[in-house]
């Protein structure tokens, strides 16, 4: 504000404009939950892929409202990291893999070769919800929901900053949308403003595309509410 309004800095951002605020990412970061109060919940991976020389490809595991630490991958190939996905879901018992198809073709041709189910997420796609006006600001905006609502992240530094580093306005039908990757990295090449592609924080972002169901074990099955029918006819 003070730049805004002192130093006529028209580049500086509004708080009220940032897609999740900084404190509520804070809040989030490194905080320890009871496993037993996520235990029931689906296993979903979200992957986002890299895309430019300098991004990262990254996988993110998220169960309920427990995000695991983020495995980054730096220079590697569509068929390594189909690997490692394959490897991650199997070893978790995932129940859902979701990934950005923007750049991740090959690798999820490789991993349905391999015999695993795969969720293509189209970033700028339409999304379920009309007031968003493309997939990514839904799936976005899913991640602050669940911040509210008590999510926990990896205490990760550059997580941190890029959950809190997008912005948001609204297109000409009043629908919410969050700025692109591009414009992001156009910015701060322009030396408008110190943010970088979020690639983890989209991967993060991927793991709220779709609604999943757990597999449930016997176990588990035997601690969910079960429907009881009855047959009875009132005009007996």
């Amino acid at each position: 504000l003070f730049r805004q309004e002192f130093m006529t800095d028209f580049t500086a951002v509004s708080l009220d404009d940032i897609m999740i605020p900084a404190d509520l990412v804070a809040e989030a970061s490194g905080k320890h939950l009871d496993p037993r109060d996520y235990r029931l919940s689906p296993k979903i991976i979200g992957v986002d892929v890299a895309r430019f020389g300098r991004d990262s490809s990254v996988i993110c595991k998220r169960q309920g409202q427990f995000v695991d630490e983020l495995i980054v991958l730096d220079d590697v190939d569509n068929m390594s990291l189909a690997s490692r996905v394959a490897y991650e879901a199997t070893n978790w018992e995932a129940d859902a893999i979701m990934i950005d198809s923007g750049r991740g073709e090959g690798v999820i041709d490789r991993l349905r070769q391999l015999g695993h189910a795969v969720s293509e997420v189209k970033f700028g796609g339409k999304p379920t919800n009309p007031r968003f006006a493309n997939k990514r600001t839904e799936m976005w905006h899913g991640i602050r929901e669940a911040l509210e609502g008590g999510m926990a992240i990896p205490p990760d530094a550059e997580l941190r900053a890029e959950l809190s580093s997008p912005l948001y306005t609204f297109d000409s039908q009043g629908r919410m949308i969050m700025e692109s990757k591009e414009r992001m990295r156009r910015e701060a090449l322009e030396g408008r403003r110190a943010v970088r592609s979020p690639d983890r924080a989209d991967a993060l972002a991927c793991t709220f595309a779709f609604p999943v169901a757990p597999k449930l074990t016997p176990a588990d099955e035997r601690l969910q509410p079960r429907r009881v029918e009855v047959e009875y006819d009132p005009f007996a």
